[in-house]
């Protein structure tokens, strides 16, 4: 009976995406729950990183209590950090947005408010620097460039959707200051399109890449 059931969906084209529902890696990670709720959450409905899946299990196991951690963008990542690392700052340009994320975070845990034009600068209203700074709002590459002065000795910079063309000469000049870049290609939480986060970091950095 199982057999038949299955040569039916593999004749109508249906096997491939009933097995992905069923048992899969990205049904493991909790995609298809992100994709109904439009959350970057896993499984269980935990937040996580809107990062390619393969970029947030690198990071994950990575991360250390005493971290401090900015974020030019805040949502998922945000409550996922704050759960994780000492400190978390993020800026945001939306005004409703940031008080609804501010409403949701913990005390380790602040959104910057500012203008647009003010974006890439807010950084420096933390008065800290960061082992990880995380690159996914707008104006990513002024933020990029702002970013390379309020890393820690051993800081990482996480730039998202560095597959863009629009980043390609901030992220070059990213690796002329002598920063190395890794790359991890794959899907992310709620969209269906290929994407890719990238960290820079040098030789003695915070992740032990």
């Amino acid at each position: 009976m199982k057999k038949s059931v299955w040569w039916v969906l593999n004749q109508l084209r249906l096997g491939a995406p009933t097995n992905l529902v069923l048992r899969s890696g990205l049904k493991d990670l909790g995609w298809f729950r992100s994709f109904y709720t439009k959350r970057s959450e896993d499984a269980a409905g935990h937040p996580i990183p809107w990062f390619t899946y393969s970029a947030y299990l690198f990071l994950d196991p990575r991360l250390q209590a005493h971290f401090r951690v900015f974020e030019y963008g805040s949502g998922s990542s945000t409550l996922y950090f704050a759960q994780k690392v000492a400190q978390v700052y993020s800026v945001e340009h939306h005004p409703s947005w940031a008080q609804q994320m501010q409403a949701k975070l913990p005390p380790n845990a602040s959104v910057l408010y500012c203008l647009p034009e003010d974006y890439p600068t807010a950084i420096r209203q933390a008065q800290a620097t960061f082992h990880l700074i995380v690159v996914d709002g707008i104006l990513r590459n002024e933020c990029i460039r702002q970013a390379v002065n309020f890393l820690t000795e051993d800081g990482v910079i996480i730039v998202d959707n560095s597959n863009r063309s629009e980043y390609r000469e901030a992220l070059s000049w990213l690796c002329a200051q002598g920063f190395r870049r890794l790359d991890f290609y794959g899907m992310a939480p709620i969209g269906t399109e290929l994407s890719c986060t990238s960290f820079f970091y040098k030789e003695l950095n915070c992740l032990n890449i």
